[in-house]
């Protein structure tokens, strides 16, 4: 809205011209929504909240994903070091770090009685290494499976 007055001077073209009257004028401006409706706005608005929804889902997914990979590595890193340790009860399979001490001790007696010749003992001795290193590598990769997955869930799982 605005408000303007006006006083003096000379009226019409020339400097010979009659003195101009006192003059108020008044004036009102403003924005007519029937030509424009905030269309743009909206777009931007819908294009911005398609955008965050499309991203809302991508990063559920890797979550999904994430933990999905990360239980999944648990659980089989798992069952290597059960294995290792335990055995298999169902299937009547002794643990493999047992099974290992057994044969190597069978063979330290046979060495010792001279039934075995030192090649057998140091085999024996080189297979129960091997299967200790292989035990401590499950092992690391089961409790870098057990952080990764706490990491991922931000919790412990049970255990």
């Amino acid at each position: 809205m605005s408000l303007n007055y006006a006083e003096g001077g000379f009226g019409g073209s020339g400097t010979n011209a009659g003195l101009q009257s006192p003059m108020f004028t008044f004036g009102l401006s403003a924005p007519i929504p029937v030509f424009y409706q905030l269309q743009g706005e909206q777009r931007q608005a819908e294009a911005t909240l398609d955008t965050s929804t499309l991203q809302h889902a991508q990063i559920t997914k890797q979550v999904v994903s994430d933990v999905d990979t990360a239980f999944a590595a648990y659980i089989g890193t798992q069952k290597l070091v059960v294995r290792m340790e335990k055995g298999e009860p169902d299937l009547k399979v002794r643990p493999i770090l047992e099974s290992a001490k057994a044969a190597l001790d069978i063979t330290r007696i046979q060495y010792e009685k001279g039934a075995a010749s030192l090649s057998d003992f140091l085999l024996a001795l080189q297979t129960y290494i091997a299967t200790k290193v292989e035990y401590f590598g499950d092992l690391t990769n089961y409790w870098t499976a057990v952080y990764q997955l706490e990491e991922t869930v931000a919790m412990e799982p049970h255990r």
